[in-house]
């Protein structure tokens, strides 16, 4: 079920080095106790597409992965859930990726979230995932048992923060231009009824959480409809919530490499710093970009006044960008006919001679043919600095 081996490569001197890779096999099963199929034929219990999120935990070599919508792109019937798992390095460097326990998701009421599409009320596309303390802006939040769990996800777009057992604990408010006035399980049919907004798939994605649960970042996987044309498509927002208020107190700018790619991850390195996973949706030998930046907020422009950046007659000052690792250099020997089309997941790991270790995981999109991949590279910590 599970493959690993060691890689040695070395992507230049004292910057990045990739430690191994394991691959987790698309038709593995989780641990939901769910039995049957859902109304595609898929087995309800399918491990697949965990790789939407990936998540550190409150303890060494504890972490959480996230499946989005499931199977069919929105068409089938599927519980939203996540799954917490161990993530950890031997001896020799290689992966162990080991399953610990699967929490599905339901609101308030205890009604589950399903990623059905058609389900205009109860549905959940989770994309992002962060574990940390429970902010201020939660009522009653010192009650609360075990860490909070913020989920982004695409439909709305939104951020929900839920307990440790799956259950919906408060939703932080969305910016009303990222919000769609009219929602259709159709991406067609939404894009098309709509002039402003999230386009269809392509709303939260990221999410970035500073250890202390002060401030949290929401990154949207493409331009806003209405955002479109500015910088020939290349612009996507990054919302930064004020988590003791608990509402948005900022909106930037990140610039694509190309209109082909999208936002797929944040990460909080410090104030002011973060790692955003960008990359196309090619796979195999047409891949072009994957690729892990770090941005940098510096002077960039709070763009929040404005509903379209197209409208802004004064010079934008968008994020720094900085490239950390591209997953298909040939000197890491990733690259070919298996390489994955979308790498969605990054977290922290264990710090090694001073130099931390980054967990990426790629999402299968619960395909049973294709593996989840997993890989551990040791990033310098001076390619974190300013």
């Amino acid at each position: 079920m599970f493959h690993c081996f060691v890689l040695a490569c070395l992507l230049s001197p004292n910057q990045v080095s990739l430690l191994g890779k394991t691959e987790i096999a698309g038709t593995a099963t989780d641990l939901s106790g769910l039995s049957g199929k859902l109304n595609d034929g898929s087995p309800a219990n399918l491990l697949g597409g965990i790789g939407s999120a990936l998540a550190s935990g409150t303890k060494p070599g504890e972490y959480f992965v996230l499946p989005d919508r499931g199977p069919g792109d929105g068409a089938a019937n599927y519980p939203c859930r996540w799954h917490q798992v161990t993530l950890s390095l031997a001896q020799d460097g290689s992966p162990r990726f080991t399953q610990q326990k699967t929490i599905l998701l339901q609101d308030k009421n205890g009604q589950p979230f399903q990623g059905l599409a058609a389900d205009l009320k109860n549905r959940l596309d989770p994309e992002g995932l962060r574990v940390g303390p429970w902010p201020a802006c939660v009522p009653q939040r010192r009650n609360r048992v075990g860490p909070a769990f913020y989920v982004a996800e695409e439909y709305g777009p939104k951020v929900s923060i839920f307990q440790q057992d799956g259950t919906l604990a408060f939703d932080l408010p969305t910016p009303a231009k990222l919000q769609v006035a009219k929602p259709n399980q159709d991406a067609e049919t939404e894009l098309a009824q709509n002039k402003a907004g999230r386009q269809p798939n392509k709303g939260f994605e990221g999410l970035a959480l500073d250890p202390e649960g002060r401030e949290l970042w929401a990154a949207t996987q493409g331009p806003l409809i209405q955002d479109k044309k500015a910088s020939g498509g290349k612009w996507c927002r990054l919302v930064r919530y004020n988590l003791e208020s608990g509402r948005p107190d900022g909106e930037f700018v990140y610039p694509l490499d190309s209109p082909t790619c999208g936002i797929s991850e944040l990460l909080w390195v410090g104030p002011g710093r973060l790692l955003v996973l960008e990359r196309d949706s090619f796979a195999g030998r047409e891949a072009k970009f994957k690729r892990v930046y770090l941005a940098k907020l510096g002077k960039a422009t709070d763009v929040s006044p404005w509903e379209s950046l197209t409208e802004v007659r004064e010079p934008i000052q968008i994020l720094e960008k900085k490239l950390v690792v591209d997953l298909l250099d040939p000197k890491l020997g990733l690259a070919g006919d298996r390489f994955p089309p979308k790498w969605e997941g990054m977290a922290w790991g264990e710090v090694q001679n001073g130099d931390p270790v980054l967990w990426l995981i790629s999402d299968n999109d619960f395909v049973a043919k294709n593996n989840t991949w997993v890989l551990a590279l040791k990033i310098a910590a001076v390619m974190l600095r300013d």
